[in-house]
Formats: C-alpha cells, sequence, structure tokens
C-alpha cells in the first residue's frame, strides 16, 4: 500500500507536464526548459541545472561547467552528482526532457515513501503517514503556490492565471537533494537509535555520512547544515552519551572526508579566478552583520523548534512504557532539532565566517520548513491513536491534500503551456546544429533568451553566456554580447536599449534582460549592489566601445563558428572572413563564418 500511495504522490508532481504536453497537443513541441517563463522553478532549472546536465551528457566529464568555448575547462564547483544523475539517465532514454520529467515522478516518488517510513516508525499507521509526508512536501515547500493555484482553478473561468507550480519537483533541488538529505536524515536517527547487532549501526552510520558528505556535490545549503548537524551530535555524544551514541562520529568522519575532496575541488576553482566571478553575480556578499529578515526567520523556527521540543519531552513522561515508536523519537527528534539549529546557524553564518550567499532564498523554504514540518509530524504521529476511525479520518485527509494540489498542478500546467510551447523554427534549429556541428562548436546571435536555451538543446557553445554560466570577467561579457551585436549589425541605439534594462511589456512574460542575465549580482557596471542594471553613466561608455570595435581582431580572440540572425539578411561583412547560409526558417537564418584564405 505504501508504495502505492507513493506513486500518487509522484504522479501529482509530474501532471504540470502532462498537462502542458495535453494543451499544446505534441510532446515533440514540449520543453520544460524556456527563458520566459516567469517561473522561479523554471528560471533554475533552465538557467543553471539543466544547462548543466546537457554539458555533461553531450561533452561528459564533471569538474568544469562553462558555456563559452574559450572558458571550456574552467574549475567550478557545482550541484555535480544529480548532474550526473540526470545525464546519466538522459543518455538511457536519449531525452534529457524525458529524463527530467521521469526523474519529477521518481524522485518525489521516493521522498514520499522514505517520508512516509520515518512518520511509520514513531507510529503512524500508513494513511497517517502518506498526509504527514503530502503535509512536508507541499506544505514546507509552497504552501502559498498551493492556496493560489487552487484558488485559480476555481476561478478559472473568469480569468485566474498562476506561473508555478508546487515545487518539491524543481530539479534538482529540492527533488532530488531533498530526497539524499531526508534519507541522509533517516540513516542518521537509525544510527542514533542503535541496534543489537553492531554490524547494523555501522551500516548505517557509514550510509550517513556518505550521502550527507555527498551533499556538498549537490546542494552547498544541505551540507552546510548536515556538516553543522553532525558537529552539535558529536558534541552532545561527549556530553550526553545516554542520548548520543559515539557512533555520530562515524558519519562525522565520512564526511569531513568529502567536505576535504570538495574544498580541494574549490580551491582549483578560486586559484584559477573563477569562483569569485561566479558566485558573486548569484549573491556572494563579504560582510560579519546580522541580516535582519534572517533574524525574523531566526527567531520564528527557533521558537518552533523550541515549543516542539517542549512538547516532545512533555509527551515523553506520558508515554506507553516499551513502545519501539517512542524509543524511534527518542532518537529521531534530536536529529531533527540539531538540524533546526545547523540551518538557523547556516541562515546567519556570515556573522562567523563573513560570508554569506543568497540565505534567505535557500534557508528558509529549504531546510528550516521542512525539518519544522518533519518534526510537526512526528508530534502527530506520536499522538494520533491507532483505530479505524482515525485511519478513516487520515484516509479522507490524504484524499484531500492530494485532490487540492492536483487542482494546483493541473492549474499551473494549463496556465504555462505556451509559454513552454518550442516553435517549430527553434526545433529545426536545434535538431540541424546537433546534426551538422561538432562538439563545442559555437553559435553567436544577440538574442539572449536563445543564448540561454542553446547549451540546454545543443551540444553547442555560445558566444556569450549569462554571468551565472560563464566564468568570463564581467568585461568580457560585455564585450562578446558587443561583438555578437556587431556581427548582427545592431544599430548602436538598439544595443543601449537592451542594456538598460526596460521592464517587459507583458506580466505574462519574462523578458531575457540584458542587464540582469549578463552580470546578475555582480557590482562592476551596476550603481549599487544588487540594483541589477547597467548603471546609466556607463551606457555611452559602452556604446563608444561597441562602434570603435575591431571585428576582425575580436574574431582572432573569441571562437565563432556560426551566426543566428533573425528575419532576413545576412550578417554584417567582415575583412578576412565570409558568411555562407546553411539554414533558414521562418524566424531566421544560420550562417557559417568561415575564414578567408591568406593569399
Amino acid at each position: 500500500m505504501a508504495w502505492v500511495l507513493a506513486a500518487f504522490i509522484g504522479l501529482v508532481f509530474v501532471l504540470p507536464h502532462l498537462v502542458r504536453i495535453a494543451t499544446l497537443g505534441s510532446y515533440t513541441a514540449y520543453t520544460p526548459f524556456t527563458a520566459h517563463s516567469r517561473s522561479a522553478m523554471v528560471f533554475d532549472e533552465t538557467f543553471l541545472y539543466a544547462a548543466e546536465a546537457n554539458h555533461m551528457l553531450t561533452r561528459g566529464g564533471a569538474m568544469a561547467y562553462d558555456d563559452t568555448w574559450e572558458h571550456r575547462d574552467a574549475v567550478y564547483p557545482y550541484s555535480v552528482v544529480p548532474t550526473a544523475v540526470e545525464a546519466t539517465l538522459a543518455a538511457v532514454v536519449r531525452s534529457l526532457k524525458l529524463a527530467h520529467m521521469m526523474l519529477a515522478f521518481v524522485c518525489t516518488a521516493l521522498s514520499g515513501f522514505l517520508l512516509m517510513a520515518l512518520f511509520r516508525k514513531v507510529g503512524a499507521e500508513v494513511w497517517l503517514a502518506a498526509l504527514l509526508a503530502m503535509a512536508v512536501l507541499v506544505g514546507a515547500f509552497s504552501p502559498m503556490t498551493l492556496k493560489l493555484d487552487v484558488l485559480a482553478f476555481l476561478h478559472h473561468a473568469k480569468g485566474a492565471r498562476v506561473v508555478d507550480s508546487l515545487q518539491a519537483s524543481r530539479m534538482p533541488n529540492p527533488a532530488m537533494t531533498f530526497l539524499q538529505s531526508a534519507a541522509a536524515l533517516l540513516l542518521l536517527a537509525n544510527c542514533v537509535r542503535g541496534d543489537e547487532r553492531p554490524s547494523n549501526v555501522l551500516k548505517w552510520a557509514a550510509g550517513a555520512g556518505l550521502l550527507g558528505g555527498l551533499l556538498f556535490f549537490s546542494y552547498i545549503y544541505y551540507a552546510i547544515t548536515w556538516a553543522a548537524l553532525l558537529c552539535l551530535l558529536a558534541v552532545a555524544s561527549l556530553l550526553w552519551r545516554r542520548w548520543i551514541p559515539y557512533t555520530v562520529w562515524m558519519p562525522l568522519g565520512i564526511t569531513g572526508m568529502l567536505a576535504v575532496i570538495f574544498m580541494a575541488w574549490k580551491h582549483v576553482s578560486i586559484m584559477q579566478g573563477n569562483y569569485e566571478l561566479r558566485a558573486a553575480r548569484i549573491g556572494l556578499y563579504h560582510s560579519h552583520a546580522w541580516d535582519p529578515p534572517s533574524l525574523e526567520v531566526t527567531r520564528f523556527w527557533g521558537l518552533q523548534a523550541l515549543a516542539c521540543a517542549l512538547v516532545w519531552l512533555w509527551l515523553r513522561r506520558r508515554r506507553r512504557a516499551g513502545s519501539e515508536a517512542w524509543h524511534y523519537a527518542d532518537a529521531l527528534m534530536p536529529v531533527l532539532l540539531a538540524a533546526m539549529m545547523s540551518g538557523l546557524v547556516g541562515l546567519n553564518m556570515q556573522v562567523i565566517t563573513g560570508f554569506n550567499l543568497q540565505q534567505a532564498q535557500h534557508y528558509p523554504h529549504m531546510i528550516l520548513q521542512p525539518v519544522g514540518c518533519m518534526m510537526i509530524g512526528v508530534l502527530v504521529a506520536l499522538l494520533v491513536p491507532q483505530g479505524r476511525i482515525w485511519k478513516i479520518v487520515a484516509g479522507a485527509g490524504f484524499v484531500l491534500v492530494l485532490g487540492l494540489s492536483a487542482m494546483a498542478q493541473i492549474e499551473a500546467g494549463r496556465d504555462t503551456a505556451e509559454v513552454h510551447r518550442l516553435p517549430a523554427a527553434e526545433q529545426t534549429l536545434f535538431a540541424w546544429l546537433n546534426a551538422n556541428t561538432p562538439v563545442g562548436s559555437v553559435v553567436a546571435t544577440n538574442d539572449l533568451a536563445l543564448s540561454i536555451v542553446l547549451p540546454v538543446q545543443t551540444h553547442n557553445s555560445v558566444l556569450f553566456a549569462d554571468g551565472s554560466r560563464s566564468s568570463a570577467t564581467d568585461d568580457e561579457l560585455m564585450e562578446r554580447f558587443l561583438l555578437a551585436s556587431r556581427l548582427l549589425g545592431s544599430p548602436p541605439a538598439i544595443v543601449a536599449t537592451k542594456l538598460e534594462g526596460e521592464a517587459p511589456a507583458s506580466e505574462d512574460v519574462q523578458a531575457a534582460d540584458y542587464s540582469l542575465y549578463l552580470f546578475e549580482f555582480s557590482e562592476k557596471y551596476q550603481r549599487i549592489r544588487a540594483e541589477r542594471r547597467v548603471a546609466p553613466d556607463r551606457i555611452d561608455g559602452v556604446v563608444r566601445w561597441y562602434t570603435s570595435m575591431d571585428v576582425p581582431q575580436e574574431l582572432e580572440r573569441f571562437r565563432v563558428d556560426y551566426v543566428w540572425r533573425k528575419g532576413d539578411g545576412a550578417p554584417t561583412a567582415v575583412v578576412g572572413w565570409r558568411f555562407v547560409q546553411v539554414l533558414q526558417t521562418n524566424e531566421g537564418r544560420l550562417w557559417h563564418l568561415i575564414r578567408e584564405p591568406i593569399s
């Protein structure tokens, strides 16, 4: 029964993909990846993780990732484990799109099953365990999305629209990495609980250390929390051995060894100058100051953890003697409380370390909310008695939450279907590039949206990339954009307009804003940090740079093999080079750039 309920959970989370395909009436025309969605889920999947997976799928290798040819060997630490999983599955099924959809089902189904197993260990029967699992996957990761999407579903005929689906299936965070983290927590709780056979405890401890240590190569926020959690438990084992056994030192040691490997990887990236550039663009900052919003989050979840701890301790005094559920809760609750404390440490770690990175966007909904919901779920499982009536109530609750979640996913799927349509012209372009160009060959276009999705859909590099996917300096990113614009003959006024970062004409479609995605949080071309657009007083200088650019000299520095131009017309002539048209669609033309032989 548990596997059947887990399958229903997985089905709910893959629903948006299925609904979009049905709405579009074509599997071929559907793409999960687009640069025009306002969804935070699609943003991360398209701008980072899918491109990384396709890079590994088409080119192999793991330690380096970059959209540009010149920086293809630039070492940079990223989510390599989930990337390798998705790329491997894509190689087996011969489709990154299909692999992405399959993982949305499999990972959430497995997470649901694992959470059910956890709650059943503390006394919940299967229907209550399924309800609590759904409460974690939906209530922890996207409670507001559920509310807004269900309301939009009920008012769809009145024009209500949404852009986000439930986030537990976002690849790879949290879909794959929460599964990995939760499995490590469950094994660690088994280790703390102990067993009559020491070999089992050692297996659990080793498994927890391996899964938890690999979080450094999966999702750094979970890794920081996991490492701090083990340190807390290790210290606790010295002070309260009755509660925490010495065996927690084994997963700490294994995690430490994997962390050293990760730090060596990071050190190479720092020495090459790649790490600081790319980390700054996604929000790395240096400060020892307390962050007021983070303090508010800390107070809320700190009080929640305290309340859960007090309720648990109060209930312990009234527990059923010899109950295995209560014995397991005595192991699980300290682990979850330590996880909450560790998440709060990570949220505010800049006070000690002097740096942090997008902590307010990651720790609350990826760590604090799931752990908080899991603690509440444990208390509910301990409190709800066995019996037919409670089984019926739990089953009805599970069906209700599952039904509401399905409504939300259906609405999200049908409202965003058109945004996920892959135009026929782009299908033709991508198919031609994959069939007729060498791996890594460079395509130039000043269409930022196309530059973003090309590395996701093809084996090609691009002349200019958004800042989070390249180790090029800010000046080089700008230079690449200007070179692409010169090859296509863009007037200086158009170049200036693109860099000014004007608001999109429609709220329904997110414009690929050059100012934002070229540099993101990097400070070089901004007036103030995090303004995320080129400062107006820098535009004139950039335009002068553009008009005086020596294109033949630039082509000696940057590899360009193909130029994509929207509409009719040819690229701008370049001395020493010639353009040969190789493809024409109803949206534009692809030109092969060939060096003229030296006479």
